[in-house]
C-alpha cells in the first residue's frame, strides 16, 4: 500500500526564493507529525502548500486518496483564526464546517456541547469580538472534536493557549491520531504535544 502522504524534494518559497532545503517525508494513517523550524522558516508555507493553497517550486507531494473519499481528505486549521468577529462562536464554527463540508450535516446542539467540553460555554453565544486571544483559538480549535477528516494540517495549533488548554489539545491529537488520522503540525518550540516524528526547516 502507498503512503498516506509521500513528499520527495520539495522546496516552498516566497515568488521563486526558496524558504527551506528541499524536503523528504512520509506520513501514513495514524502519524503525527511535528513540522520545527524558526519563525519565517516556511513552516506555514508549508502547510499550506500541501493543502493546494500554494504551488510548490519544485518536488512532488503525493496524497492516497482511497475509494469514496474526497480530494484531498484534509482540513487546514491556519495560524490567524478564520473567525468572524461580529459572529459568535456557535455561529463561526457551523459557518466553517459547512463551508468545508467536514461534519455532513451541522448539529448546533453539537457545537454548544463542544464548547462547554472546552471552558467556552457561557461565551457560546457571544460575539466573538469580546473573547480573549486563547479563547478565540479554543473556538477555532473546536473543529478537531466536530470534523473528521483523514489529514488535519494544523499551524501553531497551541499558540496563545494556557497549559491546560495544550493538553487538552494534546490529547486530542492523540486521539485522533490513535483513530488512523494523519496529524501534521507544525511549532517553533522545542517540546512535542505528544509522541510524534520530527521535521526540521533547514
Amino acid at each position: 500500500m502507498t503512503h498516506r502522504l509521500s513528499v520527495a524534494g520539495l522546496r516552498c518559497g516566497r515568488g521563486e526564493r526558496a524558504l527551506f532545503a528541499p524536503l523528504d517525508f512520509v506520513a501514513d494513517d495514524g502519524d503525527i507529525v511535528r513540522i520545527v523550524g524558526d519563525n519565517g522558516a516556511g513552516k506555514s508555507t508549508l502547510l499550506r502548500t500541501l493543502a493546494g493553497l500554494l504551488s510548490p517550486l519544485s518536488g512532488t507531494i503525493n496524497w492516497r486518496v482511497d475509494e469514496n473519499e474526497p480530494t484531498p481528505p484534509l482540513a487546514l486549521i491556519e495560524h490567524e483564526n478564520a473567525l468572524s468577529q461580529v459572529l459568535s462562536p456557535v455561529e463561526n464554527l457551523a459557518l466553517l464546517l459547512r463551508l468545508s463540508r467536514q461534519a455532513g450535516r451541522v448539529d448546533e446542539a453539537k457545537i454548544v456541547d463542544t464548547l462547554e467540553t472546552l471552558g467556552l460555554g457561557r461565551l457560546a453565544h457571544q460575539p466573538t469580538h469580546i473573547l480573549s486571544a486563547g479563547q478565540k483559538r479554543r473556538v477555532t480549535l473546536a473543529r478537531l472534536w466536530l470534523a473528521a477528516p483523514k489529514v488535519w494540517l494544523l499551524d501553531e495549533p497551541v499558540a496563545a493557549l494556557d497549559k491546560s488548554a495544550r493538553t487538552h489539545t494534546a490529547e486530542r491529537i492523540a486521539q485522533l491520531a490513535g483513530a488512523g488520522a494523519v496529524i501534521i503540525y507544525t511549532t517553533h518550540e522545542g517540546m512535542a504535544l505528544c509522541d510524534t516524528r520530527c521535521v526540521a526547516l533547514d
